[in-house]
């Protein structure tokens, strides 16, 4: 374990800066003298902020008149001590020198915001989605903050937004977030909401936002709920069996993405030529009212045009045995091809029907026997399994009609000619 000259206290819930000394260096994990270039230090205190919680550490400076540290990471070590991650950038670190500890306090107030609006969501979850909703992980961070949390189903579009509804309800009203220094067995009497899996001290941070939330917590957060700004819900989404995140943004992170949000609209009112945000939804509806009208005159140009094939490719029929006989590779559609061999055997009367298409090496066979051809012996599962298996795919169904497909484009021809030759059409 890692062995420290002096007992540590964290200060960052009153401060951004305060003194402290070194009472620990460490390079490696091995513990030194003097620091020069890269490594970890603890001070007697600090307001740097340990990654806990699932809210991220602080970074900042610590400096004093010979030497200035950048701090990239904040961890805890195995007694609770507070490691900084630091860069050399000036000077050299030796133990029991005093420095000043600054954080960055613009990225700690990002991360307070998202944090205490992480405490809104749950409460608003609770409310809207229902009590059965408990936390199964968070990660708090100055650009965003993710919420997992217990729930059998998706979280419907309409719930949402009474959520997002519902926390900006709270920031609007300014209401000041205070916390209490509790024990244990009274903070979970007084209804705060805890992790059943964590373990807590016996003397534990209780913050509370009105009547709204009131949660068992140690990270950091804001003094009052106005100074979240605004919450905007970015994603929600599964991440396992009866769990499911939302990832939402605070302050300037949610400005922005509305700001994006409202850009896209403004290409796309561009894009329609409209002169309005709000006439997108109109010219959208009329467009897919017209592209509805225009695919069903598709739909019909198709249908005659395979009409007219068909009627074609009736000139190439075989008979035999009192029944007429039609192979023949088409340019239709997969979609379209069972509607075609339904077209083909109708106007055929009494026959089989065998079409095909053959594209990027993949084949597509569709097989259609009328009752008089089955009763003659002709099935149209059969001719499906042949033609399909020697051009390497499968396939089946009923002696009327089936379907199946091939993937070498090469075997057709060969296809054809077994099949050809099984009906004695040669």
């Amino acid at each position: 374990l890692m062995n420290f000259s002096e007992p540590f206290r964290f200060v960052g819930y009153e401060k951004t800066e305060n003194e402290g000394v070194i009472t620990g260096l460490f390079k490696d994990g091995h513990k030194v003298d003097v620091l020069t270039d890269e490594g970890d230090a603890a001070f007697d205190q600090s307001c740097f902020y340990a990654e806990s919680g699932g809210q991220l550490y602080d970074t900042g400076k610590i400096f004093n008149d010979s030497t200035e540290l950048t701090v990239t990471k904040v961890y805890k070590a195995p007694l609770k001590q507070f490691l900084h991650h630091v860069k050399v950038e000036k000077g050299e670190v030796h133990l029991g020198d005093k420095f000043t500890l600054r954080i960055d306090g613009h990225a700690r107030q990002l991360i307070r915001a998202n944090h205490s609006s992480v405490h809104l969501l749950q409460a608003a979850l609770q409310k809207v989605v229902g009590s059965h909703v408990h936390q199964a992980g968070s990660f708090v961070c100055a650009d965003y903050a993710r919420f997992d949390f217990t729930h059998f189903e998706k979280v419907t579009a309409e719930q949402l937004k009474k959520i997002e509804e519902m926390v900006n309800e709270e920031i609007a009203k300014a209401v000041p977030v205070v916390t209490d220094l509790m024990d244990l067995e009274q903070a979970k009497n007084s209804g705060a909401m805890a992790l059943f899996d964590e373990k807590y001290d016996d003397v534990v941070r209780v913050v509370s936002m009105g009547d709204f939330s009131k949660e068992l917590c140690g990270g950091t957060h804001v003094a009052n709920t106005s100074e979240i700004g605004l919450f905007k819900i970015v994603s929600e989404e599964s991440i396992g069996s009866g769990i499911r995140r939302i990832t939402s943004k605070t302050s300037l992170g949610a400005y922005q993405e509305t700001l994006a949000q409202q850009r896209m609209l403004e290409e796309a009112a561009a894009d329609l030529k409209v002169t309005s945000l709000g006439a997108v939804n109109e010219k959208i509806r009329n467009l897919i009212q017209d592209n509805s009208l225009l695919n069903k005159t598709i739909n019909e140009l198709k249908n005659k045009l395979s009409a007219a094939e068909g009627d074609e490719m009736l000139n190439k029929a075989v008979e035999k045995d009192g029944l007429k006989f039609l192979i023949a590779k088409v340019n239709s559609d997969n979609g379209e091809l069972k509607g075609l061999a339904d077209q083909l055997i109708s106007k055929l009367h009494e026959g089989v029907v065998v079409i095909y298409t053959d594209k990027d090496n993949k084949q597509m066979f569709v097989a259609s026997c009328s009752p008089k051809a089955v009763e003659k012996g002709y099935k149209a599962g059969d001719i499906i399994k042949q033609v399909c298996a020697i051009c390497g795919g499968n396939g089946g169904g009923r002696p009327t009609m089936a379907t199946g497909g091939g993937k070498d484009s090469s075997k057709v021809d060969e296809a054809v000619r077994t099949l050809k030759d099984s009906l004695s059409l040669q």
